[in-house]
C-alpha cells in the first residue's frame, strides 16, 4: 500500500516496538563462574557484633544466599531467587534484594543501564512467585533517569504471596517531558511498609520492557517520496524523480545502512520493524516498515 504525506509542520512519530532488548541477563541463564547470576547484584553492609576479647561473633543466619539462581525456573534453567538473613545480634531481618547491574560479580546499591536513542519505556514485565511466613509483601521498581541524572518517571509495583508464576506489568509513570537516558531495576522481599520475615522467598522470571520509538521530525510543503511496498520481503521503492540520502534505523535508533539509491534493499536485515529516514538538505521524512 502506498503512503504519501504533502504538509508536515513539526510531529513526533511514536511506534510500538515491545521489548528492545536491553536488560542484561532477562531469563537469569547466564551465570558467573562462582554460580552468582550475571549482571544482577547488590551490595550488602553487615554490622557484627564483638565481644571483650575482641574477636567477632557470628550473629547471622542464612537462608541460603540472599540473592542466587534458582532451578524453579519458569522458562529455562534458571530464575533469581531472593532470601532473608537474621541479624540475631542486631535483631532485625535483612532484606534479600537485587538490582540489574553492570558489574560481573556484584553491583553497587544502585546501577543505571543506557536507554537507547528515542526510546520511551512503557512498562516493565514478568513473573514472580512469592511465599512469607509473616505478612510480608515483595516488591519491584523501576526509575527513569535523564541525561543529567535527574529522575523524570519511575514505576512500583507491590507483589503479594502466590505459589504459581504470576505474571505482572509495571506501568512507568513520568512527570517531565526530558527526553529517557537511563534507567534502574530492582527487585527486594520487602516493599515500603512490608514487614520483613526470616524465610520469606521471592522467585522472579522472564523480565522484558515495552517500549516506544519517538522520532522527531521537520517538513515544509514539498512533494514527498513514496516508499512501497510495506511490508516487504526485502527490496523497498521510493517514487521519486529526485535523489535522497536514505538510512536503516533498528528499534534502537541507531543506523545500520545507508544508501542513495531509490531501489533500498533491506534482503539481509532479519524479519521486524525498521525505520527509514529519507532526507535531502533540511527536508526529511520517516517511515516505518515490516521486513516479513
Amino acid at each position: 500500500m502506498k503512503l504519501k504525506v504533502t504538509l508536515i509542520l513539526f510531529y513526533w512519530l511514536v511506534t510500538s516496538f515491545g521489548s528492545f532488548g536491553q536488560i542484561s541477563n532477562p531469563g537469569f541463564e547466564e551465570l558467573n563462574e562462582d554460580g552468582s547470576l550475571l549482571n544482577w547484584g547488590k551490595t550488602y553492609i553487615f554490622s557484627i557484633g564483638i565481644d571483650t576479647s575482641g574477636e567477632g561473633v557470628d550473629t547471622i543466619q542464612f537462608d541460603k544466599y540472599l540473592f542466587q539462581a534458582s532451578e524453579d525456573s519458569r522458562t529455562g534453567n534458571y530464575a533469581l531467587d531472593l532470601r532473608n538473613a537474621y541479624d540475631h545480634y542486631n535483631e532485625y531481618c535483612i532484606v534479600g534484594a537485587a538490582y540489574a547491574s553492570r558489574d560481573n560479580l556484584f553491583g553497587g546499591f544502585i546501577e543505571t543501564y543506557p536507554i537507547p536513542a528515542n526510546l520511551k519505556i512503557n512498562n516493565i514485565s514478568f513473573h514472580y512467585k512469592y511465599s512469607s511466613p509473616g505478612n510480608d509483601f515483595g516488591s519491584c521498581g523501576i526509575a527513569i533517569f535523564d541525561s543529567l541524572g535527574y529522575e523524570i518517571g519511575n514505576g512500583y509495583i507491590d507483589l503479594e504471596a502466590t505459589d504459581i508464576y504470576t505474571e505482572v506489568t509495571v506501568p512507568v509513570n513520568y512527570f517531565s517531558p526530558d527526553s529517557a537516558a537511563t534507567y534502574a531495576l530492582y527487585f527486594t522481599n520487602a516493599g515500603q511498609g512490608s514487614s520483613a520475615t526470616f524465610g520469606t522467598r521471592m522467585l522472579v522470571d522472564d523480565v522484558s520492557f515495552d517500549a516506544t520509538s519517538k522520532i522527531m521530525a521537520v517538513q515544509k510543503n514539498l512533494g514527498l517520496p513514496e516508499l512501497f511496498p510495506n511490508p516487504t520481503s526485502g527490496i523497498l521503492h521510493l517514487d521519486s524523480p529526485d535523489l535522497f540520502d536514505v538510512e536503516i534505523l533498528n528499534t534502537d535508533g541507531k543506523v545500520i545502512k545507508k544508501t542513495n539509491s531509490a531501489a533500498i534493499d533491506i534482503t539481509s536485515l532479519p524479519s521486524g520493524p525498521y525505520l527509514i529516514r529519507v532526507h535531502k538538505e533540511a527536508n526529511e521524512q520517516i517511515f516505518r516498515v515490516i521486513k516479513k
